[in-house]
Protein backbone atom coordinates (compact mmCIF):
# COMPACT_ATOMS: atom_id res chain seq x y z
CA UNK A 1 0.00 0.00 0.00
CA UNK A 2 1.67 3.21 -0.86
CA UNK A 3 -0.22 6.57 0.03
CA UNK A 4 -0.91 8.96 -3.04
CA UNK A 5 -2.74 12.25 -3.80
CA UNK A 6 -6.47 12.23 -3.82
CA UNK A 7 -6.85 14.37 -6.88
CA UNK A 8 -4.62 11.06 -8.69
CA UNK A 9 -6.79 8.23 -7.90
CA UNK A 10 -9.72 10.00 -9.18
CA UNK A 11 -7.85 10.82 -12.14
CA UNK A 12 -7.31 7.40 -12.74
CA UNK A 13 -10.89 6.19 -11.84
CA UNK A 14 -12.50 8.78 -14.93
CA UNK A 15 -9.72 7.57 -17.18
CA UNK A 16 -10.41 3.94 -16.35
CA UNK A 17 -14.53 5.11 -16.62
CA UNK A 18 -13.74 6.68 -19.77
CA UNK A 19 -12.23 3.71 -21.54
CA UNK A 20 -15.28 1.64 -20.36
CA UNK A 21 -17.76 4.15 -21.86
CA UNK A 22 -15.94 3.79 -24.95
CA UNK A 23 -15.98 0.54 -25.43
CA UNK A 24 -19.13 0.33 -24.87
CA UNK A 25 -19.74 2.90 -26.77
CA UNK A 26 -18.29 1.35 -29.83
CA UNK A 27 -20.48 -1.67 -29.28
CA UNK A 28 -23.13 0.15 -29.01
CA UNK A 29 -23.15 2.03 -32.25
CA UNK A 30 -21.84 -0.80 -34.37
CA UNK A 31 -24.79 -2.60 -35.42
CA UNK A 32 -25.81 1.10 -36.72
CA UNK A 33 -22.54 1.20 -38.60
CA UNK A 34 -23.20 -2.41 -39.84
CA UNK A 35 -26.93 -1.65 -41.26
CA UNK A 36 -26.02 1.82 -42.29
CA UNK A 37 -22.62 0.50 -43.93
CA UNK A 38 -25.38 -1.36 -46.45
CA UNK A 39 -26.90 1.58 -47.79
CA UNK A 40 -25.44 3.12 -51.03
CA UNK A 41 -26.58 6.55 -49.74
CA UNK A 42 -24.09 6.21 -46.73
CA UNK A 43 -21.02 3.94 -48.68
CA UNK A 44 -18.21 5.84 -47.22
CA UNK A 45 -14.74 3.98 -47.32
CA UNK A 46 -12.73 6.07 -45.17
CA UNK A 47 -15.40 5.86 -42.35
CA UNK A 48 -16.19 2.24 -42.89
CA UNK A 49 -12.30 2.12 -41.91
CA UNK A 50 -12.61 4.28 -38.26
CA UNK A 51 -15.45 2.45 -37.66
CA UNK A 52 -14.15 -1.35 -38.22
CA UNK A 53 -10.49 -0.67 -36.81
CA UNK A 54 -11.90 0.21 -33.62
CA UNK A 55 -14.40 -2.60 -33.36
CA UNK A 56 -11.85 -5.11 -34.17
CA UNK A 57 -9.99 -3.99 -31.11
CA UNK A 58 -12.68 -4.33 -28.72
CA UNK A 59 -13.58 -7.71 -30.06
CA UNK A 60 -10.09 -8.93 -29.84
CA UNK A 61 -9.49 -7.49 -26.30
CA UNK A 62 -13.13 -8.96 -25.61
CA UNK A 63 -11.22 -12.65 -26.63
CA UNK A 64 -8.62 -11.77 -24.66
CA UNK A 65 -10.56 -11.91 -21.73
CA UNK A 66 -12.76 -15.13 -22.39
CA UNK A 67 -9.57 -17.44 -23.40
CA UNK A 68 -8.52 -15.92 -20.23
CA UNK A 69 -11.46 -16.84 -18.16
CA UNK A 70 -11.80 -20.34 -20.03
CA UNK A 71 -8.17 -21.56 -19.00
CA UNK A 72 -8.70 -20.30 -15.30
CA UNK A 73 -9.75 -24.09 -14.32
CA UNK A 74 -6.85 -25.33 -15.60
CA UNK A 75 -3.92 -22.44 -15.54
CA UNK A 76 -1.08 -23.90 -15.64
CA UNK A 77 -1.81 -26.69 -18.05
CA UNK A 78 -3.49 -24.03 -20.98
CA UNK A 79 -0.98 -21.67 -20.51
CA UNK A 80 1.97 -22.85 -18.85
CA UNK A 81 2.90 -24.73 -21.90
CA UNK A 82 2.48 -24.26 -26.10
CA UNK A 83 -1.49 -24.93 -26.91
CA UNK A 84 -3.92 -23.54 -29.04
CA UNK A 85 -5.24 -21.54 -25.28
CA UNK A 86 -1.60 -20.02 -24.95
CA UNK A 87 -1.05 -19.32 -28.67
CA UNK A 88 -4.90 -17.72 -29.36
CA UNK A 89 -3.84 -15.77 -26.44
CA UNK A 90 -0.49 -14.48 -27.69
CA UNK A 91 -3.15 -13.51 -30.79
CA UNK A 92 -5.53 -11.52 -29.21
CA UNK A 93 -3.32 -9.68 -27.31
CA UNK A 94 -0.99 -8.69 -30.41
CA UNK A 95 -4.17 -8.45 -32.25
CA UNK A 96 -5.61 -5.91 -29.84
CA UNK A 97 -2.48 -3.56 -29.86
CA UNK A 98 -2.40 -3.71 -33.26
CA UNK A 99 -5.71 -2.94 -34.56
CA UNK A 100 -6.09 -0.01 -31.35
CA UNK A 101 -2.94 1.24 -33.16
CA UNK A 102 -4.40 1.48 -36.69
CA UNK A 103 -7.49 2.67 -35.13
CA UNK A 104 -5.46 5.54 -33.65
CA UNK A 105 -4.16 6.92 -37.29
CA UNK A 106 -6.74 5.93 -39.55
CA UNK A 107 -8.84 8.37 -36.91
CA UNK A 108 -5.82 11.11 -36.93
CA UNK A 109 -5.47 11.21 -40.91
CA UNK A 110 -9.18 10.96 -41.37
CA UNK A 111 -9.35 13.83 -44.21
CA UNK A 112 -12.65 16.46 -43.79
CA UNK A 113 -13.47 15.84 -46.80
CA UNK A 114 -14.40 12.44 -47.08
CA UNK A 115 -15.18 11.56 -43.40
CA UNK A 116 -18.63 13.43 -41.43
CA UNK A 117 -17.24 15.59 -38.89
CA UNK A 118 -19.28 13.38 -36.14
CA UNK A 119 -17.71 10.26 -37.42
CA UNK A 120 -14.07 11.69 -37.25
CA UNK A 121 -14.60 13.05 -34.09
CA UNK A 122 -16.68 9.77 -32.40
CA UNK A 123 -13.73 7.53 -34.07
CA UNK A 124 -10.53 9.99 -32.78
CA UNK A 125 -12.43 10.12 -29.23
CA UNK A 126 -12.82 5.91 -28.93
CA UNK A 127 -9.42 5.07 -30.80
CA UNK A 128 -8.35 7.39 -27.67
CA UNK A 129 -9.72 5.69 -25.36
CA UNK A 130 -8.47 2.11 -26.72
CA UNK A 131 -5.12 3.35 -26.66
CA UNK A 132 -5.01 4.00 -23.24
CA UNK A 133 -5.27 0.07 -22.13
CA UNK A 134 -2.92 -0.72 -25.59
CA UNK A 135 -0.54 1.71 -23.97
CA UNK A 136 -0.87 0.36 -20.11
CA UNK A 137 -0.91 -3.41 -21.65
CA UNK A 138 2.38 -2.62 -23.47
CA UNK A 139 3.96 -1.26 -20.52
CA UNK A 140 3.56 -4.75 -18.31
CA UNK A 141 3.98 -6.81 -21.01
CA UNK A 142 0.98 -8.24 -21.36
CA UNK A 143 0.80 -7.31 -25.56
CA UNK A 144 2.53 -10.17 -27.30
CA UNK A 145 2.35 -12.76 -24.00
CA UNK A 146 4.26 -15.72 -24.26
CA UNK A 147 2.49 -17.59 -21.01
CA UNK A 148 4.48 -20.47 -22.42
CA UNK A 149 7.94 -19.19 -22.51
Amino acid sequence: MKKIPGCFAIGQILVAGFVVLSIFAIVLYAPFWMVGGLRRSRRRPAERAMRWWSLIAVFSLAAFVVIFILCSKDLMERLGNFTVWSAALWVMSLQFGLASLVSFLVALRGSSAAVRPGVRRFSRIVSTALSIPAAYMTYWGVIGIRTWA
